[in-house]
């Protein structure tokens, strides 16, 4: 009898140890993506910036024409909304690292989830006249954090109108899988 539990103790605690290991290699993987990740953001800080000096010593030729300044003001208008999203992530990034953004797995609605992403993007894509578009779907509540799901497909949205031309249309299509929704 002694010795089945000591060899149940044994195995549990090789177990335990064989999680720790796995949790630790995880937590080491997650520490290096966030580094690689702030020297992402770091380096993409750099180009706004630069175009922004460029676009200011530019602005004192006195030889550019009214029409090309106003160019340059509209270049340097983008390249700052640019900055404050980098630094929106960045800042993001640093309160989960500081762990005051958790993640709040609830059921809730997708749909509600996908329309407060879509209103996250809309007035960046109406600036281009461009028009987000959610193909209906049948409603369905799955264990997610709303907020933050809704902050990444907005993330998403934002991209597709940054990099779409003016007067185009993004659409927004649900499609239930086996194990899966996918969000296109």
């Amino acid at each position: 009898l002694e010795v089945g539990i000591h060899a149940q103790l044994t195995e549990q605690i090789e177990r335990m140890g064989d999680a720790f290991g796995t949790l630790k290699y995880r937590l080491e993987e997650e520490k290096e993506n966030t580094k690689r990740l702030v020297t992402d953001i770091s380096h993409q800080l750099k180009t706004p910036i630069a175009a922004l000096e460029l676009s200011y010593e530019l602005l004192g030729d006195e030889e550019m024409t009214e029409e090309e300044k106003q160019e340059f003001f509209k270049r340097s208008r983008r390249e700052v909304q640019k900055l404050g999203s980098l630094l929106g992530a960045l800042t993001n990034l640093s309160r989960m690292e500081a762990d005051m953004i958790q993640i709040k797995p609830e059921n809730c609605s997708l749909k509600e989830t996908l329309i407060r992403a879509v209103n996250g993007a809309y007035f960046k894509a109406a600036e281009k006249k461009i028009e987000i578009e959610m193909s209906p779907f049948r409603d369905m509540e799955f264990v997610h954090d709303s907020r933050w799901t809704a902050e990444a497909v907005s993330n998403i949205l934002d991209n597709a109108a940054k990099y779409s031309t003016e007067g185009s249309r993004i659409e927004n299509r649900v499609e239930p899988q086996i194990a899966y929704v996918s969000s296109e």
